[in-house]
């Protein structure tokens, strides 16, 4: 992202890429699994790997919206792969449960929101100045 964006113009991006982000991560989920559950008596096995499936992609609703965010914004790879990661862990998917990490529900939308704030303008200011060790600081 080389130009400047005005406010509205930011917001709008934000708004748009956590609302494609739910659509992509949730839909498929609300559709297939229901398809799933009423099938569950004729084929259980493949029905319920299905549901399994379609619940895992839901939980990563957050980290679909920080990547359709930074394509909105224009970003390189480096910075939405960076903003997807941000917005995973500060959504609350990822838990700590004793030693290990578990990944659980769709998270908060509102810090999904927050986090991808956040993300975009550390992800601006950083931009490419740093070059080869941008991936370090993001």
């Amino acid at each position: 992202m080389n130009k400047k964006i005005s406010l509205k113009t930011g917001t709008m991006n934000i708004l748009n890429g956590i609302s494609m982000g739910v659509v992509v991560a949730l839909i498929p989920s609300a559709l297939v699994g229901q398809l799933m559950k009423a099938l569950m008596g004729v084929m259980p096995h493949i029905a319920s790997q299905v549901i399994d499936i379609t619940n895992f992609a839901a939980s990563l609703l957050p980290a679909m919206a920080g990547f359709c965010v930074g394509y909105l914004f224009k970003m390189n790879m480096v910075q939405m792969s960076s903003i997807a990661a941000a917005t995973t862990i500060g959504s609350g998917v990822v838990k700590k449960v004793g030693t290990t990490y578990v990944v659980a529900g769709t998270g908060d939308v509102i810090n999904v929101a927050v986090t991808i704030t956040f993300a975009v303008i550390i992800a601006s200011v950083i931009g490419n100045k740093l070059k080869n060790y941008t991936v370090l600081l993001m």
